[in-house]
């Protein structure tokens, strides 16, 4: 049966968390952004639709770690309480709606685990896609990981399989920024497949990363923006992976704008993305 969005009146651009905006990160090496820390919301008293704290344990660093949630039932609810998935059961029969999908995003380097939830940072775009997703019953989760390599890959990787588990049946999909990007890449390259579709914006990736003699990629659809004027991450390099992927049979939607690195971030269409990736399952 093919799955439709309903009709929404929402302009969408859409999701932030680039590592850096003009600097000089080439060819997938990190940097910090110090004007999204300075901007960033740690707190939820100036979001209109509150999220809530858990934690999954990480395989990696051998702890657990938190990320935010927001169920499609959540808004006008206040809860910041921490809990520990470990050993729960499905919470589908918990919520008042059940949802259609899930969305993990994975921020760049100059923000945190907030920067996803955020109501302000880039134009309020986020704040868009929150309320994109609750309209359209979908769970949204911004994580923590132990780092933007493929120990942090392995943690998306632990974190969905955690979430399948509590939430069964339905598809996942997952979206990172510039360092997030390329932390996305290795959750991809280990051998697992969790998602459905994997959205990329000015990923951080090397030529030497995408071009070694194991690269593969599971058999999921990827939609990857990317800024013609990027000065932090290579054009060239997401030119590369993007026909990388088309010419392992992937369906790949890429678009290269005009812009530097921030642009992918703010000008995304991110519910034109979900809906292509909505009907690859």
């Amino acid at each position: 049966m093919r799955k439709t969005f309903i009709p929404m009146v929402l302009c969408l651009f859409l999701i932030g968390g680039c590592a850096n905006s003009g600097g000089d990160l080439q060819n997938g090496d990190v940097s910090t952004s110090q004007k999204n820390h300075q901007n960033l919301e740690n707190t939820q008293e100036n979001n209109s639709i509150p999220w809530k704290t858990e934690t999954y344990f990480s395989s990696s660093s051998k702890q657990n770690l938190p990320y935010l949630i927001l169920l499609p039932n959540q808004q006008g609810e206040n809860q910041t309480e921490q809990t520990s998935m470990a050993g729960t059961q499905s919470e589908l029969a918990n919520l008042k709606i059940h949802p259609v999908g899930l969305l993990i995003y994975m921020h760049g380097a100059g923000g945190g685990m907030e920067q996803g939830m955020s109501d302000t940072l880039y134009k309020g775009n986020f704040k868009k896609l929150k309320n994109l997703l609750a309209a359209q019953n979908f769970i949204y989760v911004t994580p923590s990981t132990t780092d933007f390599e493929k120990n942090g890959g392995n943690d998306l990787n632990d974190l969905a399989q955690e979430l399948k588990k509590k939430y069964p049946g339905i598809p996942l999909y997952l979206a990172g920024a510039s360092a997030g990007g390329r932390t996305v890449y290795y959750a991809l390259q280990n051998g697992h497949n969790y998602f459905s579709g994997v959205v990329l914006l000015c990923p951080a990736l090397s030529k030497d990363l995408i071009e070694h003699k194991e690269y593969d990629m599971p058999k999921i659809w990827f939609w990857i923006v990317q800024g013609d004027e990027d000065q932090s991450v290579s054009p060239e390099v997401t030119d590369l992976f993007a026909s990388n992927l088309q010419h392992l049979g992937l369906s790949v939607v890429y678009k290269k704008i005009k812009g530097d690195h921030n642009a992918p971030v703010e000008e995304v269409d991110w519910k034109e993305a979900l809906q292509f990736l909505w009907h690859a399952d």
